[in-house]
């Protein structure tokens, strides 16, 4: 594998996002979709 895709592979793992179980919009910080009032899960959980 090439350097820079292994780059990118760690970038992602090491971005944390979360992500709205119901509407699947994506926030960077934790807490409470503002449209559907749910807690917000670690993406790919």
């Amino acid at each position: 594998m090439s350097e820079e895709k292994e780059e990118e592979k760690r970038g992602a793992q090491t971005q944390l996002v979360f992500e709205c179980a119901i509407c699947e919009n994506t926030f960077e910080h934790p807490g409470m979709c503002q449209a559907c009032h749910v807690l917000l899960k670690p993406r790919g959980e």
